[in-house]
């Protein structure tokens, strides 16, 4: 997903809200934006490793509520 298509999500929340929470993703280094190729202006939204790893560890939690 690029930035651009995030901020299009206007379903969710407002565009300021959007970037706002994008931003703050990325100081926690659950994201990354990354430019492929070269084509400098479009910037995709990537997962961080400690982003699938904060899931794996939400996944099983929620797997062992459902359990108990």
């Amino acid at each position: 997903m690029t930035v651009t298509e995030a901020m299009n999500l206007a379903l969710i929340a407002s565009p300021a809200t959007l970037h706002r929470k994008l931003d703050q993703l990325r100081e926690a280094g659950f994201i990354e934006f990354v430019f492929e190729g070269k084509n400098r202006r479009t910037k995709f939204l990537i997962p961080t490793d400690s982003a699938s790893k904060y899931f794996e560890k939400m996944g099983k939690a929620m797997t062992s509520a459902l359990k108990a």
